[in-house]
């Protein structure tokens, strides 16, 4: 027996069926800014455990005094003078 589905039933389905579509795109699109997110927080605890890092290092370096005179400030770190000799055309 075949069976006959009435136009308003098929409109029916077919708002139904264009929904859940429309919800599984939304859900795509949260899933992805959401994905973007946490590789930007990884990015920002990779990026602030360097910094800690260099603090560290800089405090070592003031505190043993070993590059030449000491930064005013802990977190600031000088950078070694060359140690090849300047040119006149360089200057």
């Amino acid at each position: 027996m075949a069976r006959t589905i009435k136009a308003e039933k098929a409109q029916k389905i077919n708002l139904m069926l264009s929904q859940a579509v429309t919800a599984m795109r939304v859900n795509e699109r949260l899933l992805c800014e959401l994905l973007r997110w946490t590789d930007s927080m990884t990015s920002l605890i990779a990026t602030h455990e360097a910094l800690e890092y260099l603090h560290h290092l800089a405090a070592e370096i003031h505190e043993t005094g070993t590059n030449g005179p000491a930064a005013e400030n802990v977190g600031e770190v000088q950078a070694p003078s060359p140690s090849y000799p300047r040119s006149a055309s360089m200057t």
